[in-house]
């Protein structure tokens, strides 16, 4: 499968930190000779190698929680992180150090190079911290020739610096003088989160490096002061004819000479000042492609889910009309029809999961869904909604069925859905996992369909007193079996239950219901009528709870 082809999570493609920094911190573990362990280390996280690679991608925090224990595990043999003075840190100080190499940034080495200086990279770094991580703000005060103050915290006031993001901006304040050759800068810690007097919550360092801009200025004025003794000495000396006037004479020069250097320094400074902030924000600006993107991805994503529900209920011209026109979605209104609704909940579902891991409860139901889904599809039934361990679906009357069909697929489809339950169970039982029980209600009758809730939040879905009777009836049917009115069943062909055996008849007043239901109670003759046991006859008053557990 290629990796376009992959599916990955979109909660790791969150834009919170660009691949460009990752790119560097794996080719540091490589050069650290972590090399065989990192394949590991990376497949445990959810994302490819080839993304987390990519030199234009990003990946979310919760990716980037899932490396850092990845590294104490695969690395250190840790199963925790570490402390802040833990050697395991010192990896992403080093990488903050070769991140500014051409070969970890590509065109970001020669952009920063052409800045001339440190002084100008440190002065860009908050706009080039944007394009490394959003959720980290950084700014830069200067302190005079070689120092300034810089200060790393959180956007969000909740969240609290770690420290591989204070040991890797470290690494990268260090480094920065490097992309001249000059020597690594001092960095002094005022305070962070982890110091030991000086506690905040966020990093505050002082930096102390030699600047290309000094040493220029030092040999420019050298050069223009042996120049201006030429000139005075070619040009003026041969008049003046002493050497108070030759010496006054090359004063005059070489303060009219610096007077126009220091303004064509001053100048040119402002302009590097001035292209530095404009190529800053343009490539912060095509980076937020990628910001847009991916929130795109997720709206649609979104949007899909609601429309592969809302397409199920309306007609494909009433849904071509959504989409040629969105704002319509939340105005659709509401239609009278005729609909069989079915419920299926497991039986002391709630109890079972007491003191077991979430992900196995998960993982359970999941292979559940996995085995009743598919008879929602094959009876034409809409899955509206998921509760839990518990499904209601809908039954729309097709055009042109004769009357009872859609309460015949219903019925089938509750059949179908005990049989899924029994082979849910042989896989259960292989594992050493307890059965599953399941219990199906069904009802039809008149309902409306149409959209419910606001234009933030809302849903497609169902709205009738069939509704409640088929939760209701759900409730009161045992385990294996499926409950259905007598006037509902009576509708429905025998040919088209001649799968299913009556192992009772009750009659019943639900919940919320004043007037009493001849109820059927229905189990699948492939599993023996005697599934969910029968109680024969009982007196009408008797009330169901209509719970589920």
């Amino acid at each position: 499968m290629s990796l376009a082809e992959t599916p990955l999570d979109p909660a790791l493609l969150e834009p919170h930190v660009s691949t460009r920094l990752l790119r560097g911190l794996l080719m540091h573990l490589e050069e650290r000779g972590y090399g065989p362990k990192i394949d590991a280390l990376i497949e445990e996280t959810g994302l490819p190698r080839a993304h987390v690679e990519a030199p234009d991608g990003w990946v979310s925090n919760l990716w980037i929680d899932r490396l850092l224990l990845g590294v104490a595990r695969h690395l250190f043999g840790l199963d925790a992180l570490p402390p802040y003075d833990h050697e395991m840190w010192q990896l992403w100080r080093g990488a903050g150090q070769r991140s500014v190499r051409r070969d970890r940034i590509g065109a970001m080495f020669d952009m920063a190079r052409a800045l001339g200086s440190p002084r100008l990279v440190y002065a860009n770094l908050p706009t080039m911290s944007r394009l490394a991580n959003r959720t980290l703000g950084l700014s830069v005060q200067p302190l005079g020739s070689g120092r300034a103050l810089v200060t790393l915290r959180m956007n969000d006031p909740k969240e609290a610096l770690t420290p591989p993001l204070c040991w890797n901006a470290i690494g990268l304040l260090e480094a920065v003088p490097s992309i001249w050759g000059l020597p690594l800068a001092e960095v002094r810690t005022i305070a962070s989160p982890f110091h030991p007097d000086r506690r905040a919550d966020h990093l505050e360092v002082e930096l102390r490096y030699h600047d290309r801009r000094p040493l220029l200025l030092a040999l420019g004025t050298a050069l223009l002061l042996a120049l201006s003794g030429v000139v005075a000495g070619l040009l003026i000396a041969p008049v003046a004819g002493s050497v108070a006037a030759l010496v006054g004479a090359w004063a005059a020069v070489a303060t009219v000479l610096l007077w126009m250097a220091a303004r064509w320094i001053r100048r040119r400074s402002a302009e590097q000042t001035a292209e530095s902030a404009r190529l800053g924000s343009l490539i912060y600006e095509a980076d937020q492609r990628y910001s847009a993107l991916w929130q795109e991805r997720v709206r649609l994503q979104a949007s899909l889910m609601s429309s592969q529900k809302l397409s199920q209920y309306l007609s494909p011209e009433l849904v071509k009309e959504i989409i040629e026109h969105p704002d319509r979605q939340t105005s659709v209104g509401g239609r009278r029809t005729e609909a069989a609704v079915l419920f299926i909940d497991l039986v002391g579902f709630t109890p079972r999961t007491e003191r077991r891991d979430p992900i196995e409860v998960l993982d359970e139901l999941n292979l559940y869904f996995s085995h009743i889904d598919p008879a929602f599809a094959r009876h034409g039934g809409i899955i509206d909604k998921r509760m839990g361990d518990g499904v209601m679906a809908v039954f729309l009357h097709r055009e042109g069925e004769p009357l009872g069909a859609a309460a015949g697929r219903a019925l089938r489809c509750g059949l179908d859905l005990v049989r899924g339950v029994e082979d849910c169970n042989r896989e259960l039982r292989l594992r050493g996992v307890a059965d599953l029980r399941a219990r199906v209600g069904v009802a039809m009758g008149p309902l409306v369909q149409g959209t419910m809730g606001s234009a933030l939040r809302f849903e497609y879905t169902v709205i009738g007193d069939v509704v409640n009777t088929a939760a209701r009836l759900e409730g009161q049917a045992g385990p294996g079996q499926i409950a259905v009115p007598v006037g509902v069943f009576d509708q429905v062909p025998a040919a088209e239950r001649s799968g299913a055996a009556v192992v009772d008849r009750r009659r019943l007043t639900v919940k919320g219901k004043e007037e009493t239901l001849d109820v059927v109670f229905l189990a699948p003759l492939s599993l023996g009528p005697a599934v969910g046991g029968g109680a024969g006859e009982r007196v009408a008053g008797e009330r169901g709870t209509g719970g589920g557990d």
